[in-house]
């Protein structure tokens, strides 16, 4: 009996359901965005508080170390924004948000010899870890008075962006009448260093423990922001 040969298959198999692509929402969008930037203001503030900590017990400043920087910050705040906010100074009005943070972290202790051995030892404690905590203070005032600083910086960004956006697109435009070139690699690294700076100098600069001239780490990281956007918008198809 002659034996029988398998059918051959009509038809691929069939694909595998392909996931939904998740629809962006304006609002789940904005609420991403707050929450990633409370996250990492959070933890510009630990580390400028664990850097602080670590030069304490290195040896390197004393307790009143973050002070000093808090103030020459807001003297750097003065110093390069003299617009006036409401009536008053963005070195004011930034010194005022920074003491009602501390109005709202600061503690005071009193020992008195009628605290009990459990009420006097905590005191003690909390006397001993008081300049540290101090340390956190200051960290999380100082974190506002150069958050403000960037905030007020957003503007010169915005100008960069507009300048290397237009001279981009009038460069994309003559290479395309020129019969230029495309370069797709080049458009998509430069895509990514758009972003970049402005990540990554406001949350050096948040971190740093000591006091720098805002402009050392703005002018920079918007010298890579506008090269990235103009490079990124002349070799865009």
């Amino acid at each position: 009996m002659a034996r029988q040969r398998d059918p051959a298959p009509n038809s691929a198999p069939p694909a595998a359901p392909q996931a939904d692509s998740p629809v962006f929402s304006p609002i789940s969008g904005t609420l991403r965005l707050i929450w990633r930037c409370v996250a990492w203001l959070f933890l510009s503030v630990v580390i400028g508080t664990v850097l602080d900590w670590l030069g304490m017990l290195a040896g390197w400043w004393g307790p009143d170390h973050s002070l000093t920087v808090l103030s020459q910050d807001i003297a750097w705040l003065g110093n390069n924004f003299t617009t006036s906010i409401l009536g008053r100074s963005p070195a004011e009005v930034a010194l005022a948000i920074s003491r009602a943070v501390h109005d709202h972290l600061s503690f005071q202790v009193h020992p008195s010899p009628r605290d009990s051995a459990f009420i006097a030892l905590a005191k003690q404690t909390a006397l001993t870890v008081q300049p540290y905590w101090q340390g956190v203070i200051f960290s999380a005032m100082n974190t506002v008075v150069r958050l403000f600083i960037i905030m007020l910086s957003a503007v010169f960004f915005i100008v960069v962006f507009v300048v290397a956006l237009i001279d981009g697109l009038v460069e994309r435009e003559l290479r395309k009448e020129g019969g230029g070139i495309e370069h797709a690699a080049v458009f998509h690294h430069a895509k990514i260093w758009v972003s970049r700076p402005l990540a990554w100098s406001p949350i050096v600069y948040l971190s740093v423990p000591v006091s720098i001239n805002p402009a050392w780490v703005v002018l920079p990281s918007a010298l890579v922001f506008g090269m990235a956007t103009y490079i990124a918008f002349f070799t865009f198809r």
